[in-house]
């Protein structure tokens, strides 16, 4: 019995689960950042974790439905700091997501607030096309202009 995914379209999918990376070993898990995914109305939403991380160090790229986010967060130093614990990662840490059918990739939006990164984009509705068939020709309306007929009356493109 196939399994279906109601959400499939809606979900994004990390990179890293799409094949094995046999070559790379896979990124310790304190180098990828945690991120929740809902819909809220019209809207998909990613809200990434990022407490402590400056704006300015946050990079959002997106490219052939590739999301992706990288973060760096510094650990304090300077002059008259001496740290004397830390319990937060520090570092680069990035995170890669294939953004599903359902997302409008030509208008995503990010906002930082509250050591939060939000990542909305509106639901992408599916186009959906009634093709009408001419009883006679078997030729769509729409390009029944640029089709003609060989000998046989067979319909060939006239672009060939």
């Amino acid at each position: 019995m196939d399994r279906v995914d109601p959400l499939h379209d809606y979900r994004p999918i990390r990179l890293d689960d799409l094949c094995e990376l046999s070559v790379r070993p896979r990124p310790e898990a304190s180098t990828v950042l945690a991120y929740d995914v809902y819909k809220a109305g019209d809207e998909l939403v990613i809200e990434f974790d990022v407490p402590g991380v400056d704006p300015s160090q946050i990079e959002v790229a997106l490219e052939n439905r590739v999301l992706r986010v990288s973060v760096r967060r510094e650990l304090a130093h300077g002059a008259g700091i001496d740290v004397i614990e830390t319990g937060r990662a520090h570092g680069e840490f990035t995170q890669q997501l294939l953004l599903g059918g359902r997302w409008d990739p030509s208008r995503v939006r990010a906002r930082v607030e509250h050591g939060v990164l939000c990542i909305r984009a509106p639901v992408a509705h599916p186009h959906r096309r009634v093709v009408a068939l001419d009883a006679e020709t078997g030729i769509d309306a729409d390009s029944a202009a640029s089709w003609v007929g060989d000998e046989a009356g067979t319909p060939v493109s006239s672009a060939a």
